[in-house]
Formats: structure tokens, C-alpha cells, sequence
């Protein structure tokens, strides 16, 4: 279970560090800010 708590949390840096490059490029940054927010929920609930 432990290694599976690692990868859910390296997969969930890799979607922030991917919003983060898209920035205002493709997504509106409202939308990145809440997307980043609720990516950092999840990974604190791990």
C-alpha cells in the first residue's frame, strides 16, 4: 500500500507540474488555481 500511496502522489505532482506548464496557454488560470488546489487536497488526504 505504501508504494501505492507514492505513485498516486508522483502522479498527482506530474498533473500539477503539467497545469503549471500550461499556465494561460490552454487552461485559464482560475481554472489552474483550482485544479492545482484540489490536486494538493487530494495528495494531503494520502
Amino acid at each position: 500500500e505504501k508504494g501505492q500511496v507514492q505513485a498516486a502522489k508522483n502522479i498527482l505532482d506530474a498533473l500539477i507540474n503539467e497545469i503549471k506548464a500550461q499556465g494561460e496557454k490552454h487552461i485559464a488560470q482560475s481554472a489552474a488555481s483550482t485544479f492545482i488546489a484540489d490536486a494538493q487536497t487530494l495528495k494531503e488526504s494520502l
